[in-house]
C-alpha cells in the first residue's frame, strides 16, 4: 500500500519507485529461476550420458547379466573434481552385479519405464541426483529388464546456483540503485517549473493583481493557474468598486 504523503514528490517518487522494485524483483526471479532450470538440465544431461556409456558396457548370457568394464574405466566414471559418483547394475532380480550397493532403487511409479529417470534422494548422509535407465535384454535371454544407475552429489550444482543467485542480487542492487537515481532527478527536474512559479509568486508585491502568466506553465498546472487568475481578477474588481466609492464619497 502506498503511504500518504504531503509531498508531492513524495508521492510521485512511490509510485514510481515501488511498481520499478516489483518488477525487477519478478525480473530477477525469473532470471533464477531459468538459470536453476537450465544448470539442472545441463548436469542431468551429462549424468544420462554416463548412465548411457554404462549400458553399453552391460552383456548379456542367458540369464546372466555381467559388466565389462575396466579397473580404468571405474577410475574414469567415478572421476570428478567436485562431486562425489556413485553407479549400479542391478539384474532383474534385485542382485547387484556391479558398482556401489546403496544407490536406492527409483520411487515407485518409474520402475519398468523405457525412458531415462531422474530423481533427488539421500546416499551416505549427502544429497545426491541419480540418473536411471532401464534396458531389456536382447532376445533369447531371460535376463529381465537390467536397471543402470548413476548418482553424483550436487556440489557443482548448488554452487552454480548460489553463484547466480548472488550475481543477480548484485546486478538487481545496481539497477535499482541507477534506476532511483535517474527518477529521482527525473522528479525533481519534472517539478522545477512549479518551483519557478512559486519563486515567481513569492516575490510578488501584495498590491500587484495582476495575472500569472500561464504560457510557460506545464499544461497541467494550467488549469490551476486559470482559477487563481480568475480570483485575481475577481478580488481586483472588487477593490477597484471599493475604490470608487470611496472616492464618491
Amino acid at each position: 500500500m502506498i503511504p500518504r504523503s504531503d509531498s508531492l514528490r513524495g508521492q510521485l517518487l512511490w509510485w514510481l519507485l515501488l511498481p520499478l522494485f516489483l518488477l525487477l524483483s519478478a525480473a530477477a526471479f525469473v532470471v533464477y529461476s531459468k538459470t536453476v532450470k537450465i544448470t539442472i538440465l545441463a548436469y542431468d544431461r551429462a549424468l544420462f550420458d554416463s548412465t548411457e556409456a554404462l549400458s553399453r558396457q552391460v552383456r548379456f548370457h542367458g540369464d546372466r547379466v555381467e559388466v565389462a568394464l575396466p579397473a580404468e574405466a571405474r577410475a574414469i566414471l567415478r572421476y570428478d573434481e567436485h562431486d562425489k559418483i556413485y553407479f549400479q547394475v542391478k539384474d532383474a532380480q534385485g542382485r547387484v552385479v556391479a558398482g556401489d550397493h546403496s544407490i536406492p532403487e527409483p520411487p515407485v511409479g518409474l520402475h519398468m519405464t523405457d525412458r531415462a529417470i531422474f530423481y533427488d534422494t539421500k546416499l551416505e548422509g549427502r544429497n545426491v541426483r541419480v540418473a536411471a535407465l532401464f534396458i531389456s535384454a536382447p532376445p533369447g535371454n531371460a535376463s529381465g529388464k537390467v536397471l543402470i544407475q548413476v548418482a553424483e552429489t550436487l556440489v557443482k550444482r548448488d554452487s552454480i546456483t548460489q553463484e547466480a543467485l548472488a550475481v543477480i542480487a548484485i546486478m538487481q542492487f545496481v539497477i535499482l540503485t541507477f534506476a532511483a537515481l535517474l527518477v529521482w532527478l527525473g522528479v525533481r527536474r519534472g517539478l522545477a517549473p512549479l518551483n519557478t512559479l512559486r519563486e515567481e509568486i513569492e516575490s510578488r508585491s501584495h498590491i500587484d493583481l495582476s495575472p500569472v502568466p500561464e504560457s510557460d506553465a506545464p499544461i497541467e498546472v494550467r488549469p490551476l493557474l486559470h482559477s487563481i487568475n480568475a480570483l485575481l481578477t475577481r478580488l481586483k474588481d472588487n477593490i477597484e468598486a471599493q475604490q470608487r466609492f470611496i472616492a464618491d464619497a
